[in-house]
């Protein structure tokens, strides 16, 4: 599973729903294109240019909500703060 990662008041982020999961490190670019054009305009979040491959069950994340958005912070300021 590939994923974009995106990046928000210094914490990088990816999205925790199958439309943001990628097969490949192309589709997963492929995923953040179209949300460049939507949900980071609404949500005030940027594409960082990076993909990561991730196993939900393994990479430490925190989990958070950005608007309508779940998402599983990676780094920053509210990871390290958990």
């Amino acid at each position: 599973m590939f994923v974009p990662i995106f990046e928000k008041e210094g914490n990088k982020f990816f999205v925790l729903t199958e439309e943001f999961v990628g097969k490949d490190e192309l589709e997963a670019r492929q995923i953040a294109l179209g949300a460049m054009l939507v949900e980071c305009i609404i949500c005030g979040m940027t594409y960082t240019k990076e993909v990561q491959e991730i196993d939900p069950e393994n990479t430490p994340h925190v989990k958070a909500q950005l608007g309508p958005l779940p998402t599983a912070i990676i780094s920053g300021p509210l990871f390290e703060g958990a």
